[in-house]
């Protein structure tokens, strides 16, 4: 693969799909226990499951059709009649979407956004 043939855009998503992997590993939800102890919950924890696959591994998956889109090998396949260009568009939107609705409408009963959430 040549990494001249990468464009702005597409060193953009890449970037941000390594931007959300390690922002993943930051405190997303904290909440204090009243003694002075926070607890808090990273993209990883079960407790906030839908995150991590809808947010984090998809971008990395769309990162990885843009790369595998420019590498020229895969020229003129499709997947579900879809091309990778296409398919790395559609799954950019989407975590676009989802990062925008998990950070802002995601139920915070007593709990505050951490780092994660806010570089997510």
């Amino acid at each position: 693969m040549n990494i001249r043939s990468l464009t702005r855009g597409d060193g953009a998503v890449i970037g941000a799909a390594v931007l959300l992997l390690i922002a993943s590993f930051l405190p997303f939800f904290s909440y204090d226990l009243g003694i002075g102890i926070d607890k808090s919950f990273n993209s990883w924890d079960s407790n906030l499951f839908p995150i991590l696959p809808s947010v984090t591994l998809t971008a990395v998956a769309a990162a990885a059709a843009v790369i595998a889109a420019r590498s020229g090998q895969f020229n003129g396949r499709q997947l579900l009649g879809l091309s990778l260009t296409q398919w790395a568009t559609a799954l950019s939107v989407f975590v676009g979407w989802t990062a925008v609705w998990s950070t802002l409408f995601h139920n915070t009963d007593g709990m505050s956004r951490g780092a994660g959430a806010w570089l997510t």
